[in-house]
């Protein structure tokens, strides 16, 4: 960007808990701050507002939002950190954005630039299906923004119609260091020592994710192959009791050798990401899956699900199909093309995002 560089203010989801979303943020606020931006991270959910000091270290520094005074200065901030700012929005199925929409059009009000970026598959499907007031609530709630970001080419074709600027399919991939130490959890270390071929799947603790097809995928692929498989489950964030409770029990009762992890850190999964043989995404939808891009950049073959458009080189099964997907794991240990993604499918995004924040300067020379 050239010229007086804009301030940016990210609004969205920002750990903890972590999750696909929230560590894009943090990826792109860490990324921006280094860059030395002037950045405000606005988190509505949880009444937080994180803002750069001028300091050695600039690192943004966030308020709480417990009482009721809390909360006024919260809004009050975030209002005044969004004035002749680049205000970027980063929304998942899109519930909670819209019930905060009001709030977003007193931040936007006076944005030099307003860009939304849409992560979740399952945006779509309650898109499509919103009806009357909800689907036009919806539509103006969008038409707020000069940019819309999103990450599919479906996605895509049901915005079409609906926005009024630009729109923009940007996969949220931003390459981040793995720990420093390179050290997995030690249940991970002792599996791996275990096995021939380390599997790796993660997500929330809810059915979606459908790990039930990646357990009965293994044990399936196992009674077919002489390498020994061990299976990794990582979960974070939000695990639906009555689902996981099942799930859980059904990862003790397996014969597969498998280790449950929970709530690591971005930098700690990437190790073990970089530790996998496979990684292995059986979601019922799906937005880009940074996870995915993460395996291929740490050098693990990627094996999912048809619910939503891959990445080249991701190893395709149908979903809900654990014998496919048996299969697909049998052919992929004897050929190692399967599963391997191109460098231009982990292609790191961050200056794309840059260009279109710099359409606000565009605008003020024109």
């Amino acid at each position: 960007m050239t010229g007086r560089s804009p301030r940016i203010t990210l609004v969205g989801g920002y750990p903890p808990p972590y999750g696909g979303n929230s560590t894009h943020v943090e990826r792109l606020a860490a990324r921006l701050v280094a860059d030395d931006f002037a950045v405000a991270v606005v988190n509505p959910y949880r009444w937080l507002l994180g803002v750069t000091k001028e300091s050695e270290t600039r690192d943004l520094v966030f308020g709480n939002g417990t009482t009721l005074g809390d909360r006024m200065r919260f809004v009050r901030g975030a209002i005044s950190h969004s004035r002749d700012a680049v205000v970027h929005v980063h929304v998942s199925a899109g519930r909670r954005f819209y019930l905060v929409a009001p709030f977003l059009k007193l931040l936007l009000r006076r944005a030099r630039r307003r860009v939304l970026t849409i992560h979740s598959g399952s945006w779509a499907e309650r898109f499509e299906g919103a009806r009357g007031l909800s689907r036009r609530a919806a539509a103006t709630a969008i038409r707020m923004f000069d940019d819309v970001i999103c990450v599919s080419d479906a996605q895509r074709r049901l915005l079409d119609p609906v926005v009024r600027g630009c729109l923009h399919v940007v996969p949220a991939f931003l390459s981040a260091p793995r720990a420093v130490d390179g050290q997995v959890p030690s249940p991970v270390n002792m599996l791996r020592a275990r096995v021939d071929a380390l599997v790796v799947t993660s997500g929330y603790g809810t059915p979606i994710y459908d790990y039930e097809t990646v357990i009965r995928g293994l044990e399936l692929a196992q009674k077919c192959i002489p390498q020994k498989l061990g299976l990794v489950v990582a979960t974070y964030a939000h695990w639906d009791p009555a689902y996981w409770s099942g799930m859980s029990r059904r990862l003790r009762e397996s014969q597969l050798p498998v280790a449950a992890i929970c709530n690591l850190a971005p930098p700690e999964f990437l190790n073990v990401l970089a530790d996998a043989d496979f990684y292995v995404r059986a979601t019922l939808t799906d937005g880009d899956a940074v996870a995915v891009r993460e395996a291929g950049a740490m050098g693990a073959r990627v094996l999912a699900s048809d619910a939503a458009a891959r990445p080249s080189g991701t190893g395709l099964f149908p979903a809900q199909c654990p014998d496919a997907l048996a299969e697909l794991i049998a052919r992929a240990m004897a050929e190692s093309r399967i599963g391997r993604l191109p460098a231009e499918a982990y292609a790191d995004n961050y200056e794309t995002l840059l260009r279109i924040y710099g359409r606000a300067e565009e605008a003020d020379a024109s």
